[in-house]
């Protein structure tokens, strides 16, 4: 069950902002991913209300009652998703699909107010060995083993030709979520432990840290439509995490030092994931795009898996101090190398063409 529950969560997270990076307008893009963000956050304040229903000391309580309340979101979404989304012109143009490709490319010119943009398909050559138009020379087949040929590269060729960028974003991909599923997983854990010298229940206080994802996730959409660029967001959202990251180390539980922490944590988290999946949205031209993506989207995945994993193996016991130290110390190092390696090995993106 767990297994196919983060199968699941695992696809349909990266497809969708795949989707968002394929489909969206280079202007309106960091707009269209941070809509994606504010829907995260609603499904968070959704399982924070499951959380108060079914396990509101978040240690004991109707677990499979929950896993259903988290599930009906999906169940309602699928259908509407299903009804109403196309898949993206690149997987169409791969499978030679030109009538919904064409279909699917009308209905973008039309979401973006440009109706008069009609994309028709290209004049199909002769087939080799047959009867040429018009009197033109016949044309020749062209070399299969070429790369030019194809819609879309091949693993290995992406590697190849993307192998910094790729490697830029892969990273960031990782650090970003490490630290969303990290702290994700922390929260809970550590709110359960002060359930006796808090005025407030465990779920309550969780719920006070997520309403703060909404003033974050309008100053990430403010700064990603500024003109201010997109590696300046991304090492100040990076240093700001590493500084709560340390409030947290050094604090003590329920100190005002902790408070700080978590506040700016949850303020800077949602600037640096928005930043890196705009930043790598943006990266790639068409034809390699949704491998790359796919190649960095699992090395995230990678960062999802080990976080909570980590805080498991190496806490301390419960309410010791420097409970949780290591998996602090190692989200610091995590994001760290990411922003350096990142702002060193990646091109500033913000209103820039692709070829820029």
């Amino acid at each position: 069950f767990r297994f196919l529950t983060g199968f699941s969560v695992g696809a349909g997270v990266p497809a969708a902002l795949t989707i968002v990076s394929e489909i969206a307008p280079a202007r309106s893009r960091g707009q269209l991913l941070s809509a994606c963000y504010v829907a995260l956050a609603v499904g968070a304040l959704y399982a924070d209300l499951g959380l108060y229903i079914f396990l509101p000391d978040l240690k004991s309580g109707d677990w499979r009652s929950l896993c259903l309340w988290s599930g009906l979101p999906a169940v309602l979404a699928l259908p509407f998703g299903w009804k109403q989304l196309e898949d993206t012109p690149s997987f169409y143009a791969a499978k030679g699909d030109l009538e919904s490709l064409s279909r699917v490319l009308t209905k973008m010119s039309q979401h973006n107010g440009r109706p008069e943009v009609v994309w028709r398909p290209p004049p199909q050559p002769p087939p080799p060995g047959g009867p040429a138009l018009l009197g033109e020379p016949v044309a020749e087949a062209p070399d299969s083993s070429e790369e030019d040929g194809n819609p879309i590269l091949s693993l290995a060729s992406v590697v190849a030709q993307c192998g910094l960028p790729l490697a830029c974003c892969a990273s960031l991909d990782f650090a970003y979520n490490f630290v969303g599923f990290g702290v994700g997983y922390f929260f809970p854990v550590a709110l359960s432990e002060l359930t006796d010298s808090s005025a407030l229940p465990p779920v309550a206080e969780l719920v006070l840290s997520n309403l703060v994802t909404f003033p974050a996730l309008f100053l990430a959409y403010t700064a990603l439509s500024s003109e201010v660029g997109n590696k300046p967001i991304l090492f100040t959202a990076g240093i700001a995490l590493i500084a709560s990251t340390a409030c947290l180390a050094v604090g003590s539980p329920g100190s005002a030092l902790m408070l700080l922490g978590i506040v700016a944590l949850k303020l800077s988290q949602p600037a640096f994931s928005q930043t890196t999946n705009t930043l790598k949205g943006e990266m790639f031209p068409l034809r390699v795009r949704v491998t790359a993506l796919s190649i960095s989207g699992t090395v995230g995945r990678m960062g999802a898996l080990i976080a909570p994993a980590l805080i498991e193996k190496t806490r301390g016991g419960p309410g010791s101090e420097g409970e949780f130290n290591i998996f602090f110390g190692t989200l610091i190092t995590v994001v760290a190398f990411a922003i350096s390696f990142g702002l060193a090995g990646l091109p500033e993106t913000n209103g820039k063409k692709l070829p820029e």
